[in-house]
């Protein structure tokens, strides 16, 4: 399933994704072969960064760009997901995960075409790495059950009541190979009732047990 859009608001004045750079005493790769706590940029942090890595005359450098999300409470939905599979008599593997797509974007020195040469540079010096940026985007304004709280669209649990039928009957049509839960399969379980009243599911086997869901 694609969240992408439990990040980005309709209204784009509550957008709340902002550019994070590493914080004063906090250990991370900048501009050198190990982690550090220094040197320290002061303000204008991204564009002192961005000029650094510029100007490096190291033969072999990188400028990585993480993205994160914040503050999505991805317990509650996994353990929504494993009691719903749980409910149809399911025994076997069940995992489940949460990736970031495009999570990492990294900007390298140029290659030479020689493969020699390349290894040898890259034996006789220090790749100099700057890993002090992300772009984080924030599920909700602070973690569940805080105070104050503000989802970016929608809480975790309005929208597990808006998809867990669609994902229920997609768990009984035994979709497998990475087959997408689609807003055209929210529409169906909505108007059709697609997915509600399915108890157990005949699994047919060990099939299923070793491939997992």
């Amino acid at each position: 399933m694609n969240l992408m859009s439990l990040l980005v608001p309709d209204d784009m004045s509550r957008r709340m994704d902002y550019i994070r750079c590493v914080a004063p005493g906090e250990l991370a790769f900048r501009g050198g072969a190990k982690p550090d706590v220094l040197p320290e940029v002061g303000d204008r942090e991204l564009e002192e960064w961005c000029r650094r890595f510029v100007e490096d005359p190291a033969p072999v450098k990188s400028f990585a760009l993480g993205r994160v999300v914040a503050n999505m409470d991805a317990l509650y939905i996994e353990g929504q997901i494993r009691s719903l599979i749980a409910s149809t008599q399911y025994k076997g593997q069940v995992n489940i995960s949460f990736p970031v797509t495009h999570a990492n974007v990294k900007v390298k020195s140029a290659e030479k075409s020689s493969k020699l040469y390349l290894g040898m540079k890259n034996l006789f010096s220090s790749k100099h790495k700057y890993e002090v940026v992300q772009s984080v985007w924030p599920f909700a304004s602070a973690r569940n059950g805080e105070d104050g709280r503000r989802c970016m669209v929608q809480s975790e649990e309005v929208w597990w009541r808006e998809w867990r039928d669609s994902i229920k009957y997609a768990v009984a049509q035994k979709r497998q190979n990475g087959a997408y839960v689609t807003n055209e399969d929210k529409l169906e379980a909505l108007m059709e009732g697609k997915g509600k009243g399915v108890t157990s599911i005949d699994w047919g086997g060990s099939d299923f047990d070793e491939q997992g869901v």
